[in-house]
């Protein structure tokens, strides 16, 4: 074997060169290495490129196996999710204003399922991301698919109570947005939907600023609220959690450093004006909410700014307690600005609303009364103290809780879970704040506190559309922020066979046969609202065969609404025909037969036909229906008296003077039932106790009449 000759000359100082680079490389990447910390970051505290895409996920345009036009998909899908249900109303178009929003967020999730459905056939794979809020989102969908089979009125667990929409059609439209977000949202596009939602808060503020002036540009009858501030959302308390909200997303605007002072500058205005028209609504809940959101940013500032934040966010959490705590003095002292706070808070109707759904709770502990139930059991478990206070004429679809509700409607599978989806999404965005960097850190920031803002109100709040797509959309913003993907499925061929063709396309053949039925099927709401404001506005003695036609129509789009049976039944005695409005009034009992105002129209009527029978099953069930209605017991007990069942009068009568006492009909009611039943004494009582009351009120009257006159 011929021996190397060793380089010489030239060649022999360029191999000396390059081993002494080689050499000095090794020596730097030695002392790098020594100079790493445990956790992987360099000495200096910056993190390396290798790190930060390990600790905050896939840093692609588009996740693993994402199309572009998925992507844009999931993008604009988002964002009229979060816009869509705010402003999309139908206000001089159908008897319920709000059947639009649900429509809206109905056909949202049926676009993002076809999203879904098309992307997984045509690439074989869904990019899906590794975390429990996703596994909590699956128990919280299946717990209210089981609260809706278990509920007595399809109706209501399907799309809510018809003022409200907060049943299975919502949450899992909800929850298909959120599984499309998750799976298809690249994330350097989550300011998109960030910037959308700030925008959206903005010009709620803006309508309800003008409407506080007297400027509504989209005037219309508020209906019984002490602020005309509820912008297109119906309602002053859900306008003002929708700019408590947006409160962090507005001033994360005025933070970017991309943006132009003008659009910093009027971000930043956008963010005053919400707190400030917030606070003019009369509704507490917007301010106190969008207040907690702006903590979460300032943590996220500050953890991105300051070299120690450890100490920053100990005083700045410190802070925030003190100055919590001198509040609570304060108030109770009845000084300072919670005692104004406590006299716009009205948690007295609150308070029985929850005593009404604890009462769910205890009856069925497990699977609850059954979703979208709450407001047909409210009735029978209402405690007698509203009544006596506020009358027979207050009522409620909702618990003004939204974890309440849930337990309440779904027992403790439907709660549990929802509280598993909520602490799996805080412990997601806790997580993301320690480990996000930069603009990604201050961003999740901006999306948290307006998760955060959206816990806080719902603790004393409703689950309406707006406001639950939401939610949803910002937890989906928290994972995608947070959350590495990876692809679930074999993953797309590099050359798809003919019979792999053909799958995809009968793939996307039946999601879009599937997306323009379920459109179809979810503007049945619509249509039935149309025809029953028809309805309301046609004279049944000018045109009666038209007033029925109408009420025919209605209830058969929607068969399952008592509402539109109940018109119905107005219809037919505004025509005099007792024994149809009877019938139709039997009908809205097999709809909903906790309906308690049907079950005593119904009553009264076989009372007035002579159908005895029927009438005193119809106003025995009344007294588990609707135990504390004063005047449906007080006429329950006039026929048990006239058809001698005097014990059963004596049972309604005296627990009705329990919950009202200062009515002097039914004290002279009482006597008339115990001088029935022999006890001269008690009837004496009852009669001089009617007296007193009916003197008292008649002199009543004439103060107020010469109060009056002067």
């Amino acid at each position: 074997m011929a021996k190397r000759r060793k380089p010489t000359g030239s060649a022999a100082r360029s191999v000396r060169a390059g081993t002494k680079r080689a050499d000095t490389k090794r020596t730097d990447t030695t002392r790098t290495n020594a100079t790493r910390t445990s956790s992987g970051r360099p000495a200096n505290g910056k993190p390396t490129a290798r790190t930060r895409s390990r600790r905050n996920g896939p840093v692609d345009p588009a996740p693993p196996g994402s199309p572009p036009w998925a992507a844009a998909g999931a993008t604009l899908i988002g964002v009229l999710f979060l816009v869509g249900p705010v402003f999309f109303e139908a206000r001089g178009l159908t008897f319920n204003p709000s059947t639009t929003r649900l429509l809206t967020v109905g056909v949202m999730g049926l676009a993002a399922v076809w999203v879904l459905a098309v992307t997984a056939s045509r690439e074989r794979a869904l990019p899906l991301p590794r975390s429990w809020t996703l596994a909590a989102l699956g128990a919280f969908v299946v717990a209210a698919v089981v609260a809706a089979t278990h509920a007595e009125v399809t109706a209501s667990a399907l799309l809510g109570s018809l003022m409200r929409g907060s049943g299975l059609v919502l949450y899992a439209s909800a929850a298909a947005v959120f599984l499309l977000l998750v799976a298809l949202l690249p994330r350097e596009r989550t300011p998109v939907l960030l910037t959308a939602a700030a925008a959206t808060a903005a010009v709620v503020a803006l309508h309800g600023g003008l409407q506080y002036l007297g400027m509504d540009p989209l005037p219309r009858e508020t209906v019984g609220h002490s602020s005309p501030i509820e912008a297109t959302l119906g309602n002053p308390n859900f306008a003002s959690a929708l700019m408590g909200m947006g409160l962090a997303p507005l001033t994360w605007l005025t933070l970017r450093a991309d943006w132009s002072v003008l659009a910093r500058s009027l971000a930043g205005a956008g963010a005053v004006l919400a707190l400030v028209v917030a606070a003019l609504s009369d509704s507490v809940q917007g301010p106190v909410a969008g207040l907690l959101g702006l903590v979460v940013l300032a943590v996220a500032w500050v953890l991105e700014r300051v070299e120690s934040p450890g100490a920053w966010i100990a005083g700045l959490l410190g802070s925030a307690a003190a100055g919590l705590g001198l509040l609570i003095a304060g108030l109770a002292a009845g000084l300072g600005p919670l005692v104004r706070v406590a006299e716009l808070v009205s948690l007295g109707p609150r308070l029985w609303y929850w005593e009404a759904a604890a009462r769910m709770v205890q009856e069925a502990p497990v699977l609850g009364v059954g979703l979208g139930m709450y407001e047909h059991r409210y009735r029978a478990l209402r405690p007698a103290e509203q009544i006596t206070e506020r009358g027979t004429g207050l009522t409620t679809d909702a618990a003004h809780s939204v974890p309440l509700q849930m337990f309440a409607e779904g027992g403790l599978l439907l709660g549990l879970a929802y509280l598993a989806f909520v602490v799996a999404t805080g412990v997601t965005l806790l997580v993301g704040l320690r480990r996000l960097q930069g603009s990604e850190r201050l961003a999740l920031g901006a999306v948290g506190g307006a998760w955060i803002a959206y816990q806080a109100q719902s603790a004393v709040s409703i689950d309406v559309p707006p406001l639950a797509a939401w939610h949803f959309t910002l937890a989906a913003l928290i994972v995608v922020l947070t959350t590495r993907r990876t692809l679930l499925g074999p993953g797309a061929p590099r050359r798809r066979t003919r019979g792999q063709r053909l799958v995809g396309s009968a793939t996307a053949l039946v999601a879009t046969v599937a997306l323009i039925a379920g459109t179809w099927g979810l503007t049945g709401q619509y249509r039935a609202d149309a025809t029953v404001l028809e309805l309301e506005h046609t004279d049944a003695e000018a045109d009666p065969i038209r007033a029925l036609e109408l009420a025919d129509e209605a209830t058969a789009l929607q068969p399952g609404r008592v509402d539109y049976w109940a018109s119905y039944g107005q219809a037919m005695l505004d025509l005099g025909d007792q024994a149809g409005a009877l019938d139709v009034y039997e009908r809205a009992i097999e709809a909903n037969p906790h309906h308690s105002p049907a079950v005593g129209a119904a009553a009264r009527l076989a009372s007035n036909l002579g159908e005895d029978e029927r009438a005193e099953e119809l106003w025995r069930d009344l007294a588990h229906l609707d135990p504390h209605h004063v005047d449906l017991q007080a006429d329950a007990a006039r026929f048990f008296l006239q058809h001698g069942d005097i014990d059963e009068a004596l049972e309604r009568l005296e627990h009705a003077v329990t919950v009202v006492d200062d009515d002097p009909e039914l004290w002279q009611l009482l006597a008339v039932a115990y001088a029935e039943a022999g006890d001269d004494d008690a009837a004496a009582e009852a009669d001089d106790r009617a007296i007193e009351l009916a003197e008292a009120a008649e002199a009543e009257d004439e103060d107020d009449g010469e109060a009056d006159d002067g």
